[in-house]
């Protein structure tokens, strides 16, 4: 992860990811390039309240200065601290991806909204676009959370994915923070029987056996997951468990997604104050 690339639309939903990407930054030094976008036809006016946040002083309303303003305050939390700061004007979706092809960026970090769970998180706004589309990782950080080091990670899977590149940022995050990776399978207790249970139970342990095998200085966890309902019982994991994080991978076709339809279309209220870490398959 040498360059990550924040999103910032002078919110305080962009300054918590800010805040995270310069938290990554400062670990393992790497570059924060702050980035925003201004659409055609969009009149309004950046509100010195908001971007001032890393700030106790008022900001200029227009949108150069307020970025180089969260730069500077930026360096003075963090001196030393590699920080670019970019305007461009466009279509934003496309102007996020197209930096991040042009510039080399290994990790998107954006703000979200976050009100109503992880599906909100993910279809129903800019950073869910965004991810759909992107060919690096993104990162996406509620608003409601407040910024910690992650010591525990919740990766998701049902296809127990192998390739080190697509884990690549899983592990680096699990070794940037010194934190436990728990590998989890969620069985539907609807529609499964005891072989079931018995046969993903084999498939989870030999995977995570592998993973520490492989990866001898992170520490694995496995964690079958069972229920009628995905969302109560990831919820409940993550709050008994102390969750900081949760990864999952993203198929272009879809395919976690429709693992994630098997349970009802219900907001996952624990997820709005977790950052989701999505990996493109």
């Amino acid at each position: 992860m040498n360059k990550l690339l924040v999103p910032v639309d002078f919110s305080s939903n962009s300054t918590k990811a800010v805040l995270y990407a310069a938290e990554i930054a400062n670990k393992n030094g790497a570059t924060v390039c702050l980035f925003h976008v201004m659409e055609p036809g969009d009149l309004t006016e950046v509100s010195s309240v908001e971007a001032s946040d890393f700030m106790e002083e008022e900001a200029p309303v227009d949108e150069q200065s307020s970025l180089q303003m969260i730069r500077e305050s930026l360096l003075k939390l963090y001196p030393g601290l590699h920080v670019e700061s970019h305007l461009k004007s466009g279509s934003v979706t496309n102007s996020i991806l197209e930096f991040t092809d042009q510039n080399g960026i290994d990790l998107i970090v954006m703000g979200t909204q976050g009100a109503t769970g992880l599906k909100e998180l993910l279809w129903g706004s800019i950073t869910s676009s965004v991810l759909l589309r992107s060919k690096v990782p993104l990162l996406a950080i509620p608003a409601a959370y407040e910024m910690k080091e992650p010591s525990t990670i919740l990766f998701g899977t049902n296809h127990f994915e192998w390739r080190d590149q697509l884990l690549e940022h899983l592990l680096s995050f699990a070794r940037l923070f010194d934190a436990q990776i728990h590998v989890s399978v969620f069985v539907d207790s609807d529609t499964a029987d005891g072989a079931d249970y018995i046969d993903q139970g084999r498939h989870l342990n030999q995977y995570v056996d592998r993973l520490s095998k492989s990866h001898p200085d992170i520490s694995f966890r496995a964690a079958l997951l069972s229920g009628s309902k995905f969302e109560p019982e990831l919820e409940s994991y993550i709050q008994k468990q102390a969750v900081d994080l949760i990864a999952l991978v993203h198929y272009p076709k879809s395919k976690w997604e429709l693992f994630l339809q098997k349970s009802t279309s219900k907001a996952i209220a624990a997820h709005s104050m977790t950052p989701v870490l999505i990996l493109p398959a």
